[in-house]
Parts: C-alpha cells; structure tokens; sequence
C-alpha cells in the first residue's frame, strides 16, 4: 500500500496583505433643472416596479462576458401609459396658478411672454385648441416612453444590442446609453442608496420562495421618485400670429414626477 499523504505546514511562508484598490460601483448624481414641476396624478406602487424592472448578478467574473443582466416586463405595469402621460397631474411647483395642468400653465405662461402678464390668458381666442395641441403632444411622450419600455421588454425587446438569455429572455447588459432604462435605474438606486443593496439575498430575490437563483428585484421602496423632463416651445410662427413686438419666445420646460406608493 502508498504511504497515507502528509499536509506538511509552513509557518514560514505565511502573509497577509491589504488592497490597495476598493471594489467601486456605478456613481452618477443626476440633476435636473426645469421652470416648474408636475406632480403625476396616478402614482404607481413600488412593488410593480419592483416588478417590471430586475437584475440578474450571477454572471462570470472577471471575464470579457462579465456583466449585469437589465430586465424589463411591462406586463407588470398594463398602465405605465396613463401612468406616465404628462397631462395627467397638476403643476406642483413654479405654477402661476397652484393645480393647473400643463395645458392651463402652458398657456398662461405663453400669455407672459407675449403680453407681459399670465392674466392675459383670456386674450387668446382659442385656448382650447391650444389646451388640446398640447393633450395631443403629451400623449405623443407617453407613447414615446412605452414604445422604450417594449423595446427593452424582455418578451417583446427588439432595441440594438439587446441579447437573450438561456431561457429566452431578452435583456440589456451595461451597455452606456440613455435607453438602457433599467440599468439607468439600477445606477441611480446604488449611487444614491447603497444601502438598500446590502442584504439583496435576503431582501430583494425576484423569483418565489426566496431562492437565490441569482435574480433580484430593483429596490425601489415607497416615497421614491422617478422623474423625467420636457419642454414645449410656442409655434413657430407664435410672434406673427400675434405681433406683440416679440422677436422670439422661450420654451417652458417641466420635470414630471411620478410618484411610488
């Protein structure tokens, strides 16, 4: 019979070191400056966002495919459109009239610029028909934004540079681009609160039962804020339409805030 192997210990070899580089996450510090602000009327509860926006971590390390996987599943949120449509909330702050919708503050903004007063809005003899332009427009955004979200979604994503999964799921790596929605948010959370990623085994597992399956939702908690900007600018042709002696007019732009529940 072979001799029984030794483990033979060398004290003499042992060491310790410290780092000298910290493991770093993703930073940015968004600000976003704007005339006034809308406050959305339909607010959406944390847990669908939760929901429509996920991760998964349990990637290869240190390696050329080594990533975050984005997932989007709009079908969490049937009603992200209304949710999301400027014209449905009241501006909340830098208003001329507290509770006025985009359409009325638009207007009374447009009736400063060219009458020198917002109390000039009655002027306008087709208020109405600029109220609806506006609607029309804010619809547009709305639309804008879920065909995004789809394009990312992970049944429906169809975006440049969107890969699928082993199980079929389309889903966006760290990709640097505006569109990434999802990575967008997850950038944002842990810039601003790493904290909610401390314990993501335990806190935040995406699939039933708790399994650390490598899934995880995006912490989003009540109170939170997702907010994004427009602008409107008058008609091209506002200053000869009404020739107030105004040679140019300026856009008004709002953030609109949607709020978490």
């Amino acid at each position: 019979m072979p001799p029984s192997p030794v483990n033979i210990v060398l004290s003499g070899f042992n060491s310790q070191f410290t780092l000298s580089t910290s493991g770093k996450i993703p930073y940015i510090a968004p600000s976003v400056t704007s005339d006034a602000t809308i406050q959305l009327t339909f607010s959406v509860p944390a847990t669908v966002l939760q929901q429509t926006f996920f991760y998964r971590t349990d990637n290869f390390i240190t390696s050329d495919a080594s990533f975050v996987y984005y997932y989007v599943d709009m079908s969490r949120w049937p009603d992200a459109g209304k949710s999301l449509n400027p014209q449905n909330g009241m501006v909340s702050s830098g208003f001329y009239v507290a509770n006025d919708n985009i359409g009325k503050d638009f207007l009374r903004n447009l009736a400063e610029q060219l009458f020198g007063t917002p109390l000039a809005v009655d002027l306008f003899t087709n208020e109405n028909a600029i109220v609806t332009d506006i609607s029309s427009n804010c619809s547009d955004v709305s639309s804008k934004i879920i065909a995004l979200l789809t394009s990312i979604d992970k049944t429906n994503g169809t975006l440049d540079g969107i890969s699928t999964d082993s199980s079929g799921n389309k889903y966006m790596t760290d990709i640097e681009s505006q569109t990434n929605i999802c990575r967008e948010i997850f950038n944002g959370l842990i810039s601003i609160a790493p904290t909610r990623f401390g314990n993501i085994k335990n806190d935040w597992t995406y699939n039933a039962g708790g399994i650390d399956d490598g899934f995880y939702k995006m912490p989003i908690l009540p109170g939170d804020d997702v907010s994004f900007q427009i602008s409107i600018s008058p008609a091209a042709n506002q200053t000869s339409a009404i020739p107030t002696g105004r040679t140019s007019l300026s856009s008004r732009s709002y953030t609109v805030i949607l709020h978490a529940l």
